[in-house]
């Protein structure tokens, strides 16, 4: 058994424990794949008794404390779109963000519904998990990967990476297909203007057709993306106070790849894409594909 596997055991067994009848399901990256071993565990709490997410997570984080020899909270994070419960597994050092959802509201959970949509995705675009991946490790090294921090969520670099793989990417070459995501989203895609859907075949539509022709009564003032699960929903708007920073730190990463190319053209010399932007990576068995 994993250490992944072992961490969802544990926190399943004390929270139905605590709170009989309350369904535990994991989603996001551990689900979908698309993780680094870095990634947290995503942990949705399905719950059909009163009391909203903030209030029900107190009062986990509050139950939590007779368990902590298996779990240490870490942190509650309320004053957010979707408040967390953070903390971690103690036998496995594994970090678990634990999130709440009514059963009188949904038939599935928000994350796990995205994430079987996610891997529906990854069956029409094979080379997404190894861009994705790469993607979200320089995201998490430029401190940009935590949306209650400021950073993008990995749910919004997927759905950009899907968007890119439709309309942007040609050919198989990874470390081309890097190159070309970086130079598209640091310096082509207009976040001011610009929308994107992943639904179908994919569209770039402008934010005024979001609004007059698809009813969304709010946009992010960044970047803007169709949910493809809940369409009425902006994706990208939780992530809003992050995507100026992710475009700054795409282009540097653009024009650091594209000056190390030039000069291996001139030399001859090969150039190691990650090494490039990450400084390192002939260790990581996790990024070795460019």
């Amino acid at each position: 058994m994993s250490n992944r596997q072992a961490a969802i055991q544990r926190i399943t067994r004390i929270i139905t424990a605590e709170y009989p009848g309350v369904k535990v399901e994991y989603f996001g990256s551990t689900l979908t794949g698309l993780l680094l071993p870095t990634s947290d565990i995503d942990v949705v709490a399905v719950v059909s008794g009163p009391g909203g997410p903030a209030a029900w997570l107190r009062g986990c984080y509050v139950a939590m404390q007779r368990h902590n020899a298996d779990v240490k909270c870490s942190e509650l994070v309320t004053k957010t779109k979707v408040p967390l419960l953070k903390f971690v597994d103690v036998a496995t050092g594994m970090n678990l963000d634990l999130s709440y959802a009514s059963m009188h509201h949904y038939n599935q959970p928000q994350g796990v519904a995205n994430s079987s949509w996610i891997i529906s995705a990854i069956s029409r675009y094979p080379l997404l998990p190894k861009l994705v991946t790469v993607v979200k490790e320089y995201l998490r090294r430029r401190s940009l990967h935590e949306v209650y921090r400021g950073g993008v969520s990995s749910y919004v670099v997927t759905l950009m990476t899907i968007s890119f793989f439709q309309h942007q990417a040609t050919g198989d070459n990874l470390g081309r297909l890097l190159l070309r995501f970086l130079q598209y989203y640091g310096t082509e895609f207009d976040f001011d203007k610009q929308a994107i859907i992943v639904t179908g075949n994919g569209a770039i539509i402008s934010k005024s057709d979001m609004r007059r022709k698809l009813g969304f009564r709010e946009i992010s003032l960044s970047l803007s993306i169709q949910d493809p699960v809940e369409s009425g929903r902006d994706a990208a708007a939780p992530s809003h106070r992050g995507m100026d920073a992710a475009k700054r730190a795409f282009r540097e990463a653009h024009d650091a790849l594209q000056r190390a190319v030039d000069r291996s053209t001139q030399t001859g010399d090969t150039v190691s894409f990650l090494e490039v932007i990450f400084d390192y990576f002939k260790h990581s068995r996790h990024l070795r594909y460019f």
